[in-house]
Protein backbone atom coordinates (compact mmCIF):
# COMPACT_ATOMS: atom_id res chain seq x y z
CA UNK A 1 0.00 0.00 0.00
CA UNK A 2 1.17 3.54 -0.99
CA UNK A 3 1.48 6.42 1.46
CA UNK A 4 0.00 9.64 0.56
CA UNK A 5 3.49 11.35 0.63
CA UNK A 6 4.79 8.58 -1.98
CA UNK A 7 1.49 9.03 -4.15
CA UNK A 8 2.61 12.85 -4.22
CA UNK A 9 6.08 12.14 -5.42
CA UNK A 10 4.89 9.44 -8.20
CA UNK A 11 2.37 12.09 -9.11
CA UNK A 12 4.71 14.96 -9.74
CA UNK A 13 7.45 12.62 -10.94
CA UNK A 14 4.75 12.08 -13.81
CA UNK A 15 4.16 15.30 -14.01
CA UNK A 16 7.55 16.42 -14.62
CA UNK A 17 8.48 13.20 -17.19
CA UNK A 18 5.32 13.58 -19.17
CA UNK A 19 5.04 17.78 -19.43
CA UNK A 20 4.14 17.79 -23.35
CA UNK A 21 1.64 15.41 -22.27
CA UNK A 22 0.14 17.37 -19.58
CA UNK A 23 1.10 21.12 -20.84
CA UNK A 24 -2.63 21.05 -22.52
CA UNK A 25 -4.21 20.70 -19.19
CA UNK A 26 -1.73 23.39 -17.57
CA UNK A 27 -3.00 27.06 -16.86
CA UNK A 28 0.10 28.74 -16.81
CA UNK A 29 0.31 30.58 -13.64
CA UNK A 30 -1.48 30.74 -10.67
CA UNK A 31 -2.00 29.77 -7.26
CA UNK A 32 -2.06 26.59 -4.64
CA UNK A 33 -3.72 26.37 -1.69
CA UNK A 34 -1.53 24.73 0.95
CA UNK A 35 -3.13 23.24 4.78
CA UNK A 36 -6.71 24.35 5.66
CA UNK A 37 -7.00 27.15 2.92
CA UNK A 38 -5.22 29.84 4.64
CA UNK A 39 -1.95 29.88 2.42
CA UNK A 40 -2.04 30.58 -1.04
CA UNK A 41 1.70 30.12 -3.00
CA UNK A 42 1.82 31.37 -6.34
CA UNK A 43 3.71 30.38 -9.63
CA UNK A 44 4.65 31.97 -12.99
CA UNK A 45 6.28 29.04 -14.57
CA UNK A 46 5.59 24.76 -14.70
CA UNK A 47 8.80 24.29 -12.97
CA UNK A 48 7.74 26.42 -9.88
CA UNK A 49 4.32 24.69 -9.83
CA UNK A 50 6.10 21.21 -9.39
CA UNK A 51 8.05 22.70 -6.69
CA UNK A 52 5.02 23.97 -4.75
CA UNK A 53 3.05 20.59 -5.17
CA UNK A 54 5.64 18.65 -4.18
CA UNK A 55 5.34 19.50 -0.38
CA UNK A 56 2.91 18.69 1.59
CA UNK A 57 0.23 20.13 2.76
CA UNK A 58 -0.24 21.49 -1.26
CA UNK A 59 -3.83 20.47 -2.12
CA UNK A 60 -4.54 18.68 -5.44
CA UNK A 61 -6.32 19.51 -8.37
CA UNK A 62 -7.10 18.22 -11.85
CA UNK A 63 -3.87 18.66 -12.78
CA UNK A 64 -3.18 15.98 -10.15
CA UNK A 65 -5.84 13.45 -10.31
CA UNK A 66 -5.03 13.21 -14.24
CA UNK A 67 -1.39 12.29 -13.53
CA UNK A 68 -2.52 10.12 -10.63
CA UNK A 69 -5.26 7.89 -12.32
CA UNK A 70 -1.90 7.76 -15.19
CA UNK A 71 0.82 7.01 -12.68
CA UNK A 72 -1.70 4.14 -10.88
CA UNK A 73 -2.91 2.92 -14.21
CA UNK A 74 -6.67 2.70 -12.62
CA UNK A 75 -9.59 4.68 -13.58
CA UNK A 76 -10.30 7.00 -10.49
CA UNK A 77 -13.90 7.72 -10.46
CA UNK A 78 -14.39 11.07 -8.51
CA UNK A 79 -18.05 11.41 -6.86
CA UNK A 80 -19.49 14.24 -5.91
CA UNK A 81 -23.61 14.36 -4.53
CA UNK A 82 -23.69 17.98 -6.70
CA UNK A 83 -22.41 16.70 -9.56
CA UNK A 84 -22.15 13.43 -12.20
CA UNK A 85 -18.95 10.91 -11.46
CA UNK A 86 -15.93 12.39 -13.65
CA UNK A 87 -13.70 9.28 -14.75
CA UNK A 88 -9.99 9.89 -14.88
CA UNK A 89 -7.83 7.30 -16.74
CA UNK A 90 -11.09 5.41 -18.71
CA UNK A 91 -9.43 3.68 -20.84
CA UNK A 92 -7.47 1.38 -17.85
CA UNK A 93 -8.80 -1.94 -17.82
CA UNK A 94 -7.45 -2.07 -13.81
CA UNK A 95 -9.68 -1.82 -10.78
CA UNK A 96 -11.15 1.39 -10.51
CA UNK A 97 -10.36 3.85 -7.24
CA UNK A 98 -13.52 5.89 -5.61
CA UNK A 99 -12.77 9.44 -4.15
CA UNK A 100 -15.29 11.82 -2.55
CA UNK A 101 -14.84 15.67 -3.63
CA UNK A 102 -16.02 17.26 -0.77
CA UNK A 103 -16.99 20.92 0.11
CA UNK A 104 -15.94 21.94 -3.89
CA UNK A 105 -11.76 21.64 -2.49
CA UNK A 106 -11.07 18.21 -0.77
CA UNK A 107 -10.33 14.73 -1.94
CA UNK A 108 -11.73 12.07 -0.04
CA UNK A 109 -10.92 7.98 -0.42
CA UNK A 110 -14.09 5.82 -0.95
CA UNK A 111 -14.71 2.17 -0.09
CA UNK A 112 -17.52 -0.22 -1.94
CA UNK A 113 -20.10 -1.11 0.39
CA UNK A 114 -19.88 -5.11 1.59
CA UNK A 115 -22.14 -6.12 -0.80
CA UNK A 116 -20.50 -4.34 -3.63
CA UNK A 117 -17.66 -4.88 -5.92
CA UNK A 118 -15.72 -1.96 -6.95
CA UNK A 119 -15.90 -3.29 -10.57
CA UNK A 120 -19.29 -3.82 -10.90
CA UNK A 121 -20.09 -0.14 -9.42
CA UNK A 122 -18.05 0.81 -12.13
CA UNK A 123 -19.30 -0.53 -14.43
CA UNK A 124 -22.64 0.69 -13.96
CA UNK A 125 -21.51 4.25 -13.75
CA UNK A 126 -20.13 3.96 -17.24
CA UNK A 127 -23.25 2.35 -18.24
CA UNK A 128 -25.00 5.39 -16.70
CA UNK A 129 -22.71 8.14 -17.85
CA UNK A 130 -22.42 6.62 -21.34
CA UNK A 131 -22.49 10.34 -22.89
CA UNK A 132 -19.92 11.50 -19.93
CA UNK A 133 -16.81 12.14 -21.85
CA UNK A 134 -13.22 11.85 -19.86
CA UNK A 135 -12.83 15.51 -18.39
CA UNK A 136 -9.38 15.13 -19.15
CA UNK A 137 -9.97 15.09 -22.64
CA UNK A 138 -12.72 17.60 -22.28
CA UNK A 139 -10.31 20.67 -20.86
CA UNK A 140 -7.43 19.52 -23.31
CA UNK A 141 -10.09 19.92 -26.31
CA UNK A 142 -11.27 23.27 -25.01
CA UNK A 143 -7.76 24.64 -24.74
CA UNK A 144 -6.91 23.62 -28.17
CA UNK A 145 -9.91 25.38 -30.00
CA UNK A 146 -8.83 27.93 -28.21
CA UNK A 147 -5.47 28.69 -29.46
Amino acid sequence: MRNSSKLRELTVSYLKNHQEEMMPYFDGSGSIEFGDGGIKKSYNNFDEYLKLISKPPAWAGELEMIALAKVLDSPIVRLNPKERPLIYNKESKNTPLFIGFKNGNHYISALASDDKNANDIYAQIVENSLDLKDPSLDEKNSKEEGK
